[in-house]
């Protein structure tokens, strides 16, 4: 490797990566601006990978001096933020990066494993500290930018909690941190907040809250950053000493207090309610935890900011919320900023996403009204401020990295931060390795006595899959005897055999002696193998498969080999007859976004259906997976665009392919469908391109449905069935009118607009701009898109549901589905969108004002809209005071896109904030009002409405060819799903789950 380095070393050259931890990861190592002082002072050429969501531009990098390219390759050292996805890493590289391997987490070993195996040199910023001594401040942190944005984020949720208490407050207008351009935009968003709540409490709001209250816990970076944030509103601290009397009869009129516990108010000896700070530490058993009691309980808001480990009593307990619940505890948001997963805070259950920082305590035993924020990642939603910090501290090192230089002549504080290096763990971090096998030895039961026996057991561990004829050729009593001769134990995961005798087996197999003898057990299976009636294959997987889970076999040991032989010897009957003998299917959903959850669930409750979660971005698809918990869900990271071959391997073995991609990149799936006969579903308009490959597809008998969503998709199915009852009556259909809104629920509706945003304001924004065309009493009517479609928006009542204001705009081209519905002889037909009432004017207005217009500065068509709608004239004017209150507008909107400054506040001001429910309305009336067809579909706390009737109905229409449904026997080519083959079973399935249309028909 010093041979690699050396030559390497002439090239001063350093990466940056492309982050793939999280969707929200927007951090970089090094701004541009540092990366120009590295290019110009130091002489290092700066690699940095394309990204789209990188906070900094591709472009802004190639200005500092930067070359933008995947390729890492020439780089001395490379720079990351979080964890290198493993299939990424480079081979005898220096990689500098967040890890989390320090303490042996077993859910990062592989990546571990996999940086020993690549001989990787990893410097791990976690472990950088002053002088390179252990103990000493670290260097690299973003403890403080977690605080502040953990704060920030706080208060957009104590607003939400207030709310509910019956309390509206200023900080209903205080958004999540990203929400806002920068910390400083965002410091005078909660300044303003901060000053209006004071103002309005002096009267009702005081009363009631008496005063509010935020306990703060922790010393350390952390705890700065928050009390930062705090310290910008007007407030009042009281003493901790004095806290329990304070609580007791408040003796300050200010609105706003804040107090600050040490470890001595939190915890105290069990004998004698001292406290010892060094003894606390060496013998945290002596001690219990009074915080809840004397201070927690007291508070309304709790930011959780200190250190925890399970050596140490909990910062609160179920128990404590509990009893504290039902004894008139004051404490309703707690902020886990440090975010321990069934830690200090022992109710905060799973850690929660930016876009969904909120969570209740769902326990029903426990209280019912605690909300709580468990953002693990809160720095990178501060990512300028966040990464010109690490840049600062990283610079100084940059060079000597840059030249490849040995560990040892590196800067003692980058070689006592060195992990691993030439395929071992390196000097003190040998204890990783002495731990991993402590975790493993502790999750599955074995002896802490014989040490070297337990990690022969753990590396004699395996899980493989084998698939073929393993019954009828008795290949499966064989493999099992190979186990059991060599005094292995063996337990079966899953078993799955289909029609044509073919198994799919997970075997999972322990062997006493080590890998070598799993290594000889597997090659004498191989060997049976070979048998070419068996037609069968054997997979080993990979070591994340059952996270070090292997109880199952090694507990065996202990009492249970009457058992393991028992199990061996009725194999090949019992099992045989108790396996539900269903086909093996697999099917794939490519994206893994906001709707495809319904959908995968839906699909992997059949357990001899393997379903693939496929997703470009790293984490995405396991998270998803894991949302659901059916081992049955296989997620894979896969760029359906730039992985085309791997993409074409899939599809190939499928039974079913699901695209929830961007419609555009449909047509390209379809091909690889076409080519390998496999049956394709998607939820978007058939596009031209995609209409293209009819008759290949109809060629190779192969079906490509398409327009399996809500709209279009249930819209199609639900008006076609009553169409084709019109006709087999002998009556006409004169007037067809069909409507549909995503919308939030009414109790949600709680702004000007009416209307909130689940996705990019853009989108919406844009399809304001189209052209619409609609038959109305035999007449074409066009209209023109943009303010002009919006001012032609007509009050709409949902029937039977009068107190829904509602007003609907044309959508589009309405007349063409007078073909597509087979109804020539309609005389009106129409095809609409639902907002709630007053939308359309208000936007209406700042389209008129060239606010939505990318080439036109904010600044001046704001200038405009207020010109032509002066504050105090109406709605429109209102809705823009409320949107541009509490200092939202900064320098940097103002001057810049008015598209997109526009498109920001809108996602500020209008987000879906936790425990909100969207709804979808649909609505059908045929002949003037002799027939309504209704839905409405809720979200359901799990699901939003939308992804529920998306992803069920495109789901459903796949669940239609895999359970080979008698009416589409044969069918193929681009289908819609207007055909009564398809519209019936879909309907009814989705009725059994509980999206059912409610017709209405007036007496004739």
């Amino acid at each position: 490797r010093g041979g690699s380095r050396a030559a390497m070393a002439a090239r001063r050259s350093v990466g940056i990566v492309r982050e793939a931890y999280s969707r929200w990861e927007r951090r970089a190592p090094f701004t541009p601006e540092q990366v120009k002082r590295i290019v110009d002072k130091l002489g290092v050429e700066v690699r940095v990978q394309p990204s789209g969501k990188r906070v900094f531009t591709d472009q802004q990098y190639v200005a500092a001096g930067a070359t933008v390219t995947d390729d890492l390759t020439p780089c001395n050292a490379i720079f990351g933020v979080k964890q290198v996805p493993i299939p990424e890493l480079l081979n005898d590289k220096t990689y500098l990066f967040f890890s989390h391997v320090i303490k042996a987490q077993l859910e990062n070993m592989p990546l571990m494993d996999e940086l020993l195996r690549k001989n990787v040199r990893l410097i791990d910023y976690e472990c950088i500290t002053r002088g390179g001594q252990p103990g000493a401040p670290r260097l690299v942190a973003f403890g403080e930018y977690a605080g502040k944005a953990g704060f920030i984020d706080t208060l957009r949720g104590v607003g939400q909690q207030l709310l509910y208490k019956g309390v509206s407050s200023s900080f209903l207008n205080v958004g999540s941190a990203y929400m806002y351009p920068s910390y400083a935009a965002a410091s005078r968003a909660v300044a303003a907040a901060g000053e209006s709540f004071v103002g309005d409490s002096r009267g009702q709001g005081a009363t009631k809250l008496n005063p509010l209250i935020f306990l703060f816990t922790g010393s350390g970076n952390v705890n700065r950053g928050a009390r930062q944030v705090f310290n910008l509103m007007p407030h009042t601290w009281v003493d901790p000493d004095e806290f329990p009397q304070f609580a007791a009869n408040p003796t300050t009129d200010a609105p706003i207090v804040g107090c600050q516990v040490e470890l001595r108010h939190m915890v105290e000896r069990v004998s004698d309610g001292g406290f010892d700070k060094q003894e606390y530490y060496a013998h945290p058993e002596l001690y219990r935890s009074k915080f809840f009691e004397q201070y927690a309980r007291h508070s309304n808001v709790l930011i959780n900011g200190g250190y925890w480990d399970a050596r140490y009593p909990r910062v609160i307990s179920k128990n404590e919320l509990r009893h504290g619940a039902a004894s008139g505890s004051r404490l309703h948001f707690i902020s886990d900023i440090s975010c321990d997963i069934g830690g200090g805070i022992e109710s905060l259950h799973d850690s929660t996403e930016i876009e969904d920082p909120f969570l209740m305590v769902k326990d029903p035993a426990e209280a019912s009204d605690v909300m709580m924020l468990g953002v693990d990642i809160l720095p990178s939603e501060l990512p300028r401020e966040a990464s010109q910090h690490f840049g600062d501290y990283l610079f100084p090192f940059v060079a000597e990295l840059a030249s490849g230089a040995e560990t040892e002549e590196l800067a003692p504080e980058l070689q006592g931060a060195c992990i691993l290096e030439k395929g071992s763990l390196r000097g003190r971090f040998g204890y990783i390795s002495k731990m991993r096998a402590e975790k493993l030895r502790e999750l599955n039961g074995l002896s802490a006595s014989n040490e070297e026996l337990t990690q022969l057991q753990l590396e004699g561990s395996t899980v493989v899959r084998i698939e073929g004829h393993l019954f009828d050729t008795g290949l499966i009593n064989s493999a099992l005897d190979v186990v059991e001769e060599k005094d292995g134990r063996f337990h079966i995961l899953e078993c799955l055999v289909g029609p044509n005798r073919k198994t799919s087996l997970l075997l999972q197999i322990s062997m006493d002696q080590g890998r070598p003898q799993v290594e000889e057990v597997l090659a004498h299976i191989r060997t049976l193998l070979e048998n070419p009636e068996a037609e069968a294959e054997m997979e080993e997987m990979p070591q994340t498969f059952c996270q070090g889970d292997f109880r199952a076999t090694l507990q065996q040991k202990d009492g249970s080999a009457a058992a393991s032989a028992e199990q061996t010897a009725s194999t090949a009957t019992n099992l045989e007859r108790t396996v539900s003998w269903a086909p093996l299917q697999t099917v794939a959903v490519l994206g893994a976004g906001m709707v495809t959850r319904p959908c995968v669930e839906l699909l992997s409750r059949n357990t001899s259906r393997n379903v693939v979660v496929c997703s470009a971005m790293a984490g995405e698809a396991e998270r998803l997976a894991n949302s659901i918990g059916r081992s049955n869900i296989q997620p894979a990271l896969l760029d359906a665009v730039k992985d085309r071959e791997e993409l074409a391997k899939l599809v190939a073995r499928c039974d079913a392919v699901i695209s929830l991609l961007p419609a555009t990149m449909h047509h390209k799936v379809a091909e690889l469908c076409i080519e390998n006969g496999t049956p394709l579903v998607t939820a978007s308009y058939v596009s031209p391109a995609m209409k293209e490959l009819d008759a290949a597809a109809r060629e190779r008998g192969v079906p490509i449905l398409g327009e399996m969503g809500l709209d279009p998709g249930m819209d199609h199915m639900s008006a076609q069935e009553i169409i084709d009852r019109i006709h087999r009556e002998g009556r006409d259909v004169t007037a067809f009118e069909s409507v549909c809104g995503g919308l939030v629920a009414p109790e949600a509706a709680d702004n000007p607009f009416g209307y909130k945003f689940s996705w990019s304001p853009i989108g919406v924004i844009n399809a304001m701009k189209n052209d619409a065309l609609f038959l109305k009493d035999g007449k074409r009517v066009s209209v023109s898109g943009g303010a002009p479609l919006l001012e032609a928006a007509e009050p709409f009542r949902v029937h039977q549901l009068p107190s829904l204001a509602l007003e609907q705009l044309p959508n589009r081209d309405s007349i063409k589905y007078a073909d597509t519905y087979n109804i020539p002889e309609a005389k009106t037909c129409f095809r609409g969108t639902l907002r709630y009432q007053g939308f359309s004017h208000i936007v209406a207005r700042m389209l008129r004002a060239g606010m939505t217009e990318e080439d036109l500065v904010f600044k001046d068509t704001l200038a405009r809209f207020r010109e032509a709608n002066p504050a105090g004239s109406g709605p429109a004017a209102d809705a823009m005071e409320w949107l541009l209150a509490g200092d939202v507008l900064t320098a940097e909107l103002e001057s810049g896109s008015s598209l997109q400054s526009l498109a920001t506040l809108l996602q500020q001001k209008l987000a879906l904030r936790e425990g909100e429910r969207d709804l979808c309305v649909m609505q059908h009336t045929f002949n003037d009002g002799e027939e309504f067809s209704t839905l409405l579909a809720f979200g359901d706390g799990k699901d939003t409405g939308m992804a529920r009737t998306v992803g069920l109905t495109v789901g459903i229409g796949a669940e239609l060819f895999l359970d080979r449904t008698p009416a589409l026997e044969g069918a193929s080519g681009v289908l819609m799903p207007t055909e009564s083959r398809i519209y019936e079973p879909a309907l009814k399935r989705l009725a059994e789950e509980g999206l059912v249309f409610q017709h209405h028909v007036k007496a004739r």
